[in-house]
């Protein structure tokens, strides 16, 4: 898989989250496993996450021509912008690696469900 600009990652996460926004789907909650499955799908890379506020919170650790970045597409389920993105360790300490064999079935199915809406969304 070719590397991309963190920029460029960047533009596709949060194009895939404008297509995303609607009034059945408009935040996070709940997604962040999903959205990192997809992410991780789309660019390859590590899966990560952290326990913040007693959720458990996932994300992506992205390689691209400057490096390795961590990349959140669902960062309102904790409060924060929708998608963000910082070097290692910048966004969440104490991160641990994850994998997708470790996502249960809800997080499967949601994944599922976004690349389905996200695949209706371009043929529209």
């Amino acid at each position: 898989m070719p590397l991309k600009s963190y920029a460029e990652v960047l533009r596709e996460l949060c194009l895939m989250r404008k297509r995303l926004n609607s009034r059945a789907f408009n935040d996070a909650r709940g997604y962040s496993a999903a959205f990192a499955l997809i992410a991780s799908e789309r660019f390859g890379g590590e899966l990560a996450s952290v326990v913040e506020d007693g959720t458990e919170h996932w994300f992506n650790r992205i390689p691209c021509l400057q490096g390795v970045f961590e990349f959140d597409a669902a960062g309102d389920e904790l409060g924060r912008l929708p998608v963000t993105m910082g070097r290692v360790d910048e966004l969440y300490a104490n991160a641990l690696p994850r994998r997708a064999d470790e996502l249960d079935l809800v997080a499967r199915e949601r994944a599922r469900w976004l690349t389905e809406r996200l695949r209706e969304q371009v043929a529209a």
